[in-house]
């Protein structure tokens, strides 16, 4: 017994090393490495839970608290998806919010991620119960900052790396620079689906959930149908500067303004810079992030932008873009939010952490859940999470928070099909649930706010109010009003029978074009005339989406939240209007 404890103290000290430099590591790559590291310290012979288990630190023990109440939350218990391989195709929020959830319900779960690096560092405004769930899956344990400038906040980058942590000690597979390729139907009565990714590597699955950005590639894959919206032809401008804990930069206070009710400041900013701003955002977190929208003419006659084009996607190219009049651009703003003089700029992948883009055109998919059935009976569950199945806009701030909800509702999905035995179920059940789960997407799509979510803690004043979570796979946890917006039936349409030489599915356009390749920036209509869209007046007038403007144009369906938004703000009637309005909600 004696030799035994001294074999295992070493053991431990090693195991604890390796798990503090796992907890700091500030990268992905870096990340992956102490992973590594600590699976190694743990030994062949044990887990690296296991092995934690047996250690006596703080901080160890708080975070294990967390995870191992993750599928406790769950009234199906933690074997719901116990032999599922699941795919995640993407390592954003929702992508790994949706792999921890489906490997605490017991699933096989492998994460893709295209990119080596997590470098978005654009600071996100997350709703009350999305604070709530990352609090719950031991967000302060690894971000011990989180919260402290007075708001909830977060960069992306650094919600990404805590998700991937937590996704790796809970026994997620990571596999980086594995592009998505197509989706592959098994060739026997035996097999299961597939999916080509990286160089000659296909990978068995009953579930892909596609988290691939807002042009996903397994949303195309699959089959799925996108709507596209175009509202003002601003342009977007985002930048990045190191933050320090001086004293000068911690008195500086967040704020955003709406040139409807700041015009002075706004005019004063055009005086000094050049530039035509609608509105402006400045958050600090791990940097100091400010995110604006101007007129496309005003940052051509600054120079910003080089010459007019025809699309707004040409418009934005790198080669029409002054790096070095956007970095000017850039500090005359800062010091006039009063950051000093001479402050660096945090960086991105490609040097200093700018941007320039068009964030006006959005794509939303009209559906997050659909079944493909192979011609030997074989049927894959694909879900779309993240900006994949509804990108954000803008002025609603609802990107990340819609990803975390929409993570819950991927694995509602998984769990429905697995209990249903997605093999043996009949069409007509296959066609229920999808049908459920379409009118979930359908309400989650509808948010604007967090006014339509239900509360996700019960109050607990000895921790912060933040400890009993209340979400789980129940959507009624989530959602206040489920079905209320009279959805069209659409399971049948979602259980798709394929035959092999249907996929990948051929993205011929029938979901509708690229608005910022088909938009034209000389007309002045907020649609190009290219595009049979819905025209704002229309939109107002015909509010429930089913009128003649609907009809005339089926392939293109406003989304729901923009319409509430819309609902909400009666004087807008024009773009000079929306753009007046754009942040004064």
């Amino acid at each position: 017994m004696a030799d035994s404890a001294r074999e295992l103290a070493p053991r431990q000290a090693a195991v604890l090393a390796a798990f503090q430099a796992f907890l700091a590591a500030d990268s992905l790559l870096d990340s992956l490495a102490a992973f590594e590291a600590l699976a190694e310290a743990a030994g062949a012979s044990s887990s690296v839970m296991h092995a934690l288990q047996e250690l006596n630190h703080f901080k160890v023990k708080q975070l294990l608290s967390h995870l191992t109440t993750i599928s406790e939350n769950e009234k199906n218990g933690s074997t719901a998806l116990e032999g599922q391989r699941i795919v995640v195709v993407g390592a954003g929020p929702g992508g790994l919010r949706s792999a921890i959830q489906a490997r605490s319900l017991g699933a096989q779960v492998t994460v893709l991620e295209m990119r080596p690096r997590f470098t978005r560092h654009n600071v996100l405004k997350l709703w009350p119960g999305v604070v709530d769930d990352l609090l719950g899956l031991g967000l302060k344990v690894l971000q011990p900052k989180f919260g402290t400038t007075g708001s909830e906040k977060i960069s992306i980058r650094r919600l990404q790396l805590v998700l991937l942590k937590i996704a790796l000690l809970v026994g997620c597979k990571m596999c980086l620079e594995e592009p998505f390729g197509c989706l592959l139907p098994p060739s026997g009565e035996r097999d299961l689906w597939r999916i080509a990714c990286g160089v000659d590597r296909e990978l068995e699955c009953d579930v892909v959930v596609g988290s691939d950005g807002e042009n996903s590639m397994v949303a195309r894959a699959a089959g799925f149908d996108s709507s596209f919206t175009q509202f003002s032809k601003t342009i977007g401008i985002t930048f990045n500067f190191e933050k320090s804990s001086s004293a000068e930069e911690t008195r500086l206070k967040e704020f955003s303004r709406s040139r409807q009710f700041f015009q002075s400041w706004f005019s004063e900013v055009e005086q000094k810079t050049g530039v035509s701003l609608e509105n402006f955002v400045y958050f600090k977190d791990e940097t100091h992030y400010f995110v604006m929208a101007a007129s496309y003419q005003s940052l051509i006659a600054a120079g910003i932008l080089k010459e007019l084009r025809k699309t707004p996607r040409e418009l934005v190219a790198s080669d029409n873009v002054d790096p070095l009049a956007v970095c000017r651009f850039a500090r005359h703003m800062a010091e006039l939010v009063g950051l000093p003089k001479g402050i660096h700029f945090a960086q991105g992948a490609r040097g200093p952490d700018i941007g320039v883009f068009d964030f006006t055109a959005k794509r939303s998919s009209q559906a997050s859940a659909k079944v493909l059935e192979a011609p030997s009976g074989q049927r894959l569950l694909v879900t779309l999470v993240g900006d994949a199945a509804v990108a954000p806009f803008w002025p609603l701030g609802t990107g990340a928070n819609k990803a975390i909800l929409g993570a819950y509702d991927a694995c509602h999905a998984m769990v429905c099909m697995a209990k249903k035995g997605a093999s043996r179920a009949s069409p007509e059940q296959i066609q229920a649930a999808l049908q459920r789960q379409y009118d979930i997407f359908v309400t989650m799509k509808q948010l604007a706010s967090a006014s339509g979510t239900r509360p996700n803690a019960a109050a607990d004043p000895g921790n912060s109010g933040r400890r009993n979570k209340s979400w789980c796979l129940d959507p009624e946890t989530r959602y206040c009003n489920i079905g209320l917006s009279m959805s069209p039936e659409m399971g049948s349409s979602l259980h798709v029978p394929v035959g092999e030489a249907m996929l990948p599915y051929p993205h011929d356009g029938e979901a509708g074009p690229d608005l910022l390749d088909v938009m034209s920036c000389e007309n002045e209509s907020m649609l190009g005339s290219e595009v049979m869209g819905v025209m704002l007046e229309d939109v107002i007038e015909d509010g429930d989406g089913h009128g003649p403007s609907a009809t005339a144009a089926a392939s293109y369906v406003v989304p729901e939240d923009i319409l509430d938004w819309l609902a909400a703000h009666p004087h807008v009637q024009s773009t000079a209007d929306l753009r007046e309005a754009i942040l004064g909600s």
